[in-house]
């Protein structure tokens, strides 16, 4: 009889509304979460070598293990020889080797790289950008007349190319799908389920706004921006710009000029780095660059402004908007995942597909950034009181793990051994701390050694650790040549590309420095770190567990990543470091 009821029920409020989770459900997996039709593309090589060389190229596509071979031509020695290959493939490249053969140690120089999509070519116009790493021990220089490659040994050596991310984005076009049938049904299920064991709440039940003001609006505007952040974070300018339009009517009907000098004097760090990085790239960059930095950077401007609009209370409710978000999005990711992995069979390990679905829409570890974020909101909130978070903390780490976030995921533990200090009472405390100190010790060391098994077996490729301290060598190096107003904001990889060893693969990768610390410091001078720094230890003193926690988070995370390079990782650091600094500050002024 209750489910007969409760149909009547559903009935009566109105069975559109009942379908309206499932259809905007679909309507964010179609704008979202799409797959890709690929062309077929044309590569070409300028070649020249020392001695008679076979040469031939290889590629692979993604998910699969086989691997593809051209035909093999011989080159004569010390003539040009424009080496062409049409790749039928209509699935994504993981990579494109030019492989070469000789009877001794020889030399072989790529002098242009492109390819061809639709008849229309494009050139790989830096030599350094040509290849991405060779054969084990081959030695690589780069000259005005291209890269040059010898080969230590006879027989067969490899160079893989390092356009392929490149390649794959000319060729590609999206394709928009609805949530699969299966995983509507199950959705159904849920939202039926969901209304049938809560009938005398009213889900679906709205409320008429009696006004419309500016605060409220701003307040709108927050609470979508936190909702859609996971799955479109670009629009992120569009809501920022929006901000400045509520912000500066919200000014003019004030006509409070103290309030200005109140925001300046609360967030007053992020307005000198922003300064000290303006006039830093006006006198190293051209002017082009300088206003690209001062739009990219702009964020540090205008969100201390528009937060200061809104109060504790109503930012805590713009946070479950985010928290909602969040959830979701890894839901429909969930959906996406299993359904093209049904639909492909991939013939490689599971994670590994995982992993390059993720990366579609977002790199690995900005993504695991916002499941941090709710490590850390919920850092007070007891276990005993939510089934949730027993089976959130779990599946987010192991999320993490799985798409190979390495360092969110030690600091998601770190976390959670944070929220079991705060349990303890004060003596029990600073033993906790003790333990938290060698925990995150032995952390980053386990970061920095655990690679050092998975070496590739086919190539000379670092792992990751090896290769990011070749870049924090190569840049701790120009910095000392360039420690007051750095290289500029758009010469760091250049910089550091000419400071590697020479024989390191790493110095042809086009890479940052992997540290936001160095970074910023290569960037733009030893005074634009310090200012960072000095940001992450004001949150750090100053705030409650929640900023606290949030600080020392990225402390850990900016060692190994430059999140400040992308505007994801920028607009996530900013939008939520005011968000700490509002909700969660000792000094109540900030609250006000």
């Amino acid at each position: 009889m209750s489910v007969i009821n409760t149909i009547s029920r559903w009935s009566r409020q109105n069975y559109v509304i009942l379908l309206l989770p499932l259809c905007i459900a679909n309507l964010l997996y179609f704008g979202f979460f799409y797959e890709k039709e690929y062309r077929e593309v044309s590569i070409r090589t300028e070649i020249n070598c020392a001695h008679p060389t076979e040469v031939w190229y290889v590629y692979k596509e993604k998910f699969s293990e086989k691997r593809f071979f051209s035909d093999r031509k011989k080159v004569i020695p010390n003539k040009d020889y424009s080496y062409q290959f049409q790749i039928a493939s209509k699935n994504e490249i993981e990579y494109i080797g030019l492989y070469w053969k000789t009877e001794q140690k020889s030399l072989l120089r790529i002098k242009s790289y492109a390819f061809s999509v639709d008849g229309n070519w494009l050139s790989e116009k830096t030599h350094r950008n040509i290849l991405e790493y060779v054969s084990v021990g081959s030695e690589t220089t780069e000259g005005e007349q291209g890269v040059e490659v010898k080969s230590i040994k006879a027989g067969p050596n490899w160079i893989m190319l390092n356009t392929t991310e490149n390649l794959n984005e000319k060729r590609d076009r999206k394709v928009r799908h609805f949530i699969p049938l299966w995983a509507n049904v199950f959705i159904l299920i849920i939202i039926m389920l969901f209304v049938w064991l809560n009938p005398k709440k009213g889900h679906y039940s709205t409320s008429r706004l009696t006004s419309v003001n500016a605060p409220k609006i701003l307040g709108g505007i927050f609470s979508i921006w936190a909702f859609i952040m996971p799955f479109w974070i670009m629009i992120s300018h569009v809501l920022m710009g929006l901000t400045v339009v509520v912000t500066t009517y919200i000014e003019s009907k004030a006509k409070k000029q103290e309030f200005l000098l109140k925001v300046f004097k609360n967030n007053y760090l992020f307005y000198v780095f922003y300064i000290w990085i303006i006039i830093s790239s006006i006198i190293i960059d051209r002017p082009a660059i300088t206003m690209k930095v001062a739009l990219d950077y702009s964020y540090f401007i205008v969100l201390p402004v528009a937060f200061s609009h809104i109060n504790k209370e109503k930012l805590l409710k713009v946070f479950e908007f985010f928290e909602k978000g969040v959830l979701i999005y890894f839901f429909l990711l969930s959906v996406y995942v299993i359904h093209n992995y049904i639909k492909i069979v991939p013939e490689g390990p599971f994670f590994n597909f995982v992993e390059a679905c993720v990366e579609r829409f977002w790199h690995t570890s900005y993504l695991s950034l916002l499941l941090l974020l709710l490590f850390i909101k919920n850092l007070e909130k007891p276990l005993k009181n939510s089934f949730f978070q027993f089976a959130f903390y779990p599946m987010a780490l192991f999320f993490m793990f799985m798409v190979d976030a390495r360092m969110p995921f030690m600091v998601g533990i770190l976390v959670l051994v944070f929220k079991m200090i705060l349990i303890l009472n004060a003596k029990g405390r600073r033993l906790a701390l003790v333990v938290l100190a060698l925990l995150s010790t032995t952390a980053i060391t386990i970061y920095f050694v655990v690679e050092n098994n998975n070496i590739n077996n086919i190539a000379s490729k670092e792992t990751s650790t090896e290769a990011r301290i070749s870049l924090w060598k190569a840049s701790a190096n120009q910095i000392g040549k360039h420690y007051l107003l750095g290289v500029g904001h758009e010469s760091t990889q250049e910089a550091i590309g000419q400071a590697i060893e020479k024989n390191a693969n790493t110095r042809f990768r086009n890479y940052n420095a992997h540290n936001q610390f160095l970074e910023t410091a290569l960037g733009n001078g030893i005074l634009a770190l310090l200012l960072l720094v000095a940001m992450v230890v004001r949150l750090l003193l100053k705030g409650g567990p929640y900023a606290a926690c949030f600080a020392i988070s990225f402390a850990f995370l900016f060692m190994v990543e430059s999140y400040l390079n992308r505007q994801a990782g920028m607009i996530v650091f900013t939008f939520w470091y005011c968000f700490f600094l509002k909700t969660d500050m000792k000094r109540s002024q900030i609250d006000q």
